[in-house]
């Protein structure tokens, strides 16, 4: 029962909307029940569009703040019934003057009116942290309430607590709750509660352990048992000079002691390139292969070809190839898959991208392997504004001799208002999290400070060298935002450093050419 409840708790935490996915820490809880494999390491590591198919075609990622200082106001679906576009939902979004979503709309089309569906309403506190979200649902004529979740920070601005609440007879019910504690701003313990009969029941908690460099290098979880926690797994992280992970070796609680499970392996290059992926488990006490990855860059960084193998045997037995091709600027133009069969290399699938002057993305194609040629399957079409905005979305199949319509997504945006924060609003200094991030190559970093003080704010790569100094001057109090280009600099880690007087952070950052 504790296992499925736990479950239903992840499901709740993270059917929130994506708008509310902004805290790094969150993620962890991902891994509560599904070891960290070779898998999931690599694909962070991938640019693939493997995520791009017919399937999910209109699953796209939402994004409201565009990188580009525009704000994304209204989002509307349509399909093509064969003759006419017809409309199919609507998304619409409000701000208030910090440019933060207030309000996100859906709403159905049905009997030729939009229809309400669900919202999301949302509230912030002086420093712009998000401290509430309630779902409500559209029943008969009015809106009803469904979800709620509040949100509390230390005076960091991390967030510390979590709590998820459900609608019930007229009043807000406890369901689950998750508890962030931090030193130096590195989580140290992710304890997650729930509900039960009136009082909150601890279910698990990870305690964190990190290094000099604030690298995470150890993961306890434990499952609460009548009061009592009890190990369950251990993740041990390994890094090299550059601080780059290179080791992760996961351990199960059996009978008192630890017994391993899976290691994974990574080798870098000159670069800071993953070159290599190795993933073994453990089997009748000796580590037997599992998966292997080698992956190969050109002279500007980009990855061009990854090939896939599998084990157990001692000899690694090739599974599938990626081979991939850039344009001038780094844009990513083909991607071709091939899979191992008799011995011998075979054309899977294929992709290919085309870009404006402006390197925006306005059509990608794919294609699949049949009786010796490639076929054309479906492809979509992207149209931008003056301003880079995606304005259009096309999606078509292949139909014999020519594309079909099948769905479109007309997006419309209005510039984001300066910030005019009332200063006496800014109670704490805080250096915010980079966005985009990772980033190419463009991301914005926004800082905080509730008295003048001399700021400097400079990046630095993994070795700690500057690289570049973006601010170096006395400012009043106030909430500060600076785009940092690193066009001219490879795929990397980075960090920026913000100090304010006797105030010091550092956060991370990563560059994906």
């Amino acid at each position: 029962m504790k296992s499925i409840l736990t479950i239903l708790a992840f499901t709740l935490l993270f059917s929130i909307h994506n708008l509310s996915q902004d805290i790094d820490n969150s993620i962890v809880l991902l891994n509560r029940f599904i070891p960290e494999n070779i898998h999931e390491l690599y694909k962070s590591n991938q640019d693939s569009l493997e995520g791009f198919n017919a399937k999910n075609s209109r699953t796209t990622i939402y994004k409201t703040l565009l990188e580009n200082g525009f704000l994304l106001i209204e989002h509307i679906n349509q399909n093509w019934d064969g003759f006419a576009w017809v409309n199919s939902s609507k998304n619409s979004n409000k701000y208030d003057v910090n440019n933060n979503i207030m309000e996100y709309l859906y709403q159905s089309w049905s009997d030729s009116d939009w229809v309400y569906s669900f919202k999301f309403e949302y509230s912030y506190d002086g420093n712009n942290n998000l401290i509430e979200v309630i779902q409500l649902n559209w029943f008969g004529n009015n809106w009803v309430n469904y979800l709620k979740y509040t949100y509390e920070y230390d005076v960091n601005n991390n967030r510390n607590e979590y709590l998820v609440q459900i609608w019930n007879n007229d009043d807000w019910l406890n369901t689950d709750k998750y508890l962030f504690t931090y030193y130096l701003n590195n989580l140290l313990e992710l304890h997650y509660l729930h509900w039960e009969a009136g009082e909150w029941i601890s279910y698990w908690r990870r305690l964190n352990t990190y290094d000099e460099n604030n690298n995470l290098v150890q993961e306890i979880l434990q499952d609460c048992y009548f009061g009592a926690w009890v190990n369950y797994s251990k993740h041990l992280h390994a890094y090299d000079d550059h601080n780059l992970k290179i080791e992760i070796l996961i351990k199960i609680w059996t009978n008192n002691t630890w017994i391993n499970h899976s290691i994974t392996s990574k080798t870098y290059d000159e670069n800071d390139n993953l070159i290599e992926v190795i993933s073994q488990h453990w089997d009748d006490n000796i580590w037997v292969n599992s998966e292997h990855y080698l992956n190969i860059y050109d002279n500007r960084n980009n990855l061009i070809e990854e090939l896939y193998q599998i084990g157990p045997d001692s000899v690694w037995i090739n599974y599938s190839k990626v081979f991939k091709n850039f344009d001038s600027n780094n844009n990513f133009i083909e991607k071709l898959i091939q899979t191992w069969s008799n011995n011998s290399w075979t054309n899977d699938k294929r992709f290919l991208l085309s870009y404006d002057r402006n390197n925006n993305n306005i059509e990608s194609i794919y294609l699949f392997w049949s009786g010796g040629s490639w076929l054309n399957s479906y492809r979509f079409s992207y149209l931008f504004d003056e301003n880079n905005n995606l304005n259009e979305e096309l999606y078509q199949t292949w139909d014999e001799n020519a594309w079909k319509n099948v769905s479109k997504n007309i997006s419309t945006y209005i510039p984001i208002t300066s910030i005019q924060q009332d200063i006496n609003t800014i109670r704490h200094f805080n250096l915010s999290n980079n966005y985009p991030n990772p980033f190419n190559p463009v991301t914005n970093i926004q800082y905080a400070i509730s008295s003048r003080q001399f700021v400097s704010l400079k990046v630095y790569d993994i070795l700690g060298t500057e690289i570049e100094t973006l601010v170096n001057e006395e400012k009043p109090a106030g909430q500060y935002e600076i785009n940092w280009n690193a066009a001219n600099l490879p795929s990397g880690v980075y960090f920026y450093r913000l100090q304010a007087g006797s105030f010091v952070q550092t956060r991370k950052m990563i560059l994906l050419k």
